[in-house]
């Protein structure tokens, strides 16, 4: 009886391991660069080994193995990550990482997880780059921002701006708060929007509002030099080109029938089912993000 108390107990803390790792876990990794990271870690972690004895056979000190067991945590938690990003790449829920404890069945998937080839289309697992986040880390911003479309609001640099109409004028309405968080946007709204009385019911020491201009848009595409978002998709030439990242690189997806100029000096292209991939390197990515701002 102890023995099965014992065994439901692991499992529930096995279960609940795998829910905060698979919760934190989002988006997708292909083939090649699951691979390099997993070899990456075997080979850290081989090193650590022998230096852990090295160390411990010539200065009789166990520091190595004390730092080794307060790091496996976190390098368990990416280990694990990467399985299950991998499991998203073939489409498939991170839960079926629970199967590494039935026999036979962990072969399957673990060999599935190392041969299997990418599905470089698109699927539910799918997220797109952070594109301010990119843009911060790359030093465009605030030269280049980002102009996100979201049905009848909008965002500039994750700033949100909601419309409505007020007294039969199409208005769009932003937080001071959030417009404190991005001094480039906020130095264009007192710049190149037309500032209005509060609607009622609001504080004006809490929001702000804005007349709505029909060039609008195009306003702050040109004067901040912005990039396009639509449904998540970077919009190049007019049309949707999803980004996501894959370890060190990013793909770019987009309908395998629109023709895409600016892609043709990028050599690795690939079609699955209704989409082309192209894989760039943060570099290029960089290039292109410049080039149509």
């Amino acid at each position: 009886m102890k023995n099965w108390i014992a065994m439901l107990i692991a499992f529930s803390v096995m279960v609940i391991v795998y829910a905060i790792v698979i919760h934190h876990s989002d988006g997708r990794i292909s083939q090649i660069e699951f691979c390099k990271a997993k070899l990456t870690m075997v080979g850290i972690y081989v090193v650590y080994a022998m230096c852990s004895f090295f160390v411990f056979g010539f200065f009789q000190t166990p520091v190595l193995f004390v730092v080794g067991l307060l790091l496996m945590p976190v390098f368990m938690f990416k280990w694990m990550q990467l399985s299950i990003q991998r499991l998203h790449d073939l489409n498939l829920s991170g839960w079926h990482l629970l199967l590494e404890a039935v026999p036979i069945v962990n072969l399957y998937f673990m060999v599935l997880r190392w041969f299997e080839q990418p599905s470089e289309g698109m699927n539910e697992y799918d997220i797109s780059v952070s594109y301010v986040d990119f843009l911060k880390e790359t030093r465009l911003y605030p030269k280049i921002n980002c102009l996100e479309l979201q049905g009848g609001n909008f965002k500039v640099n994750a700033v949100q701006f909601t419309h409505r109409r007020h007294e039969g004028r199409e208005m769009y309405e932003c937080s001071k708060m959030e417009l404190e968080d991005d001094k480039t946007v906020s130095q264009f709204c007192s710049e190149q929007l037309e500032t209005i009385e509060n609607a009622p019911g609001y504080a004006s020491e809490y929001r702000v509002s804005f007349l709505y201009r029909e060039q609008l848009f195009e306003s702050i595409r040109t004067n901040l030099h912005a990039i396009v978002l639509r449904n998540g998709g970077l919009v190049i030439d007019g049309h949707e080109v999803f980004v996501r990242k894959d370890g060190f690189s990013y793909d770019l997806v987009y309908d395998k029938n629109v023709f895409m100029a600016r892609f043709d000096a990028f050599t690795r292209q690939s079609v699955v089912g209704n989409y082309c991939c192209v894989r760039v390197s943060k570099r290029q990515l960089k290039e292109l993000v410049s080039s149509i701002a």
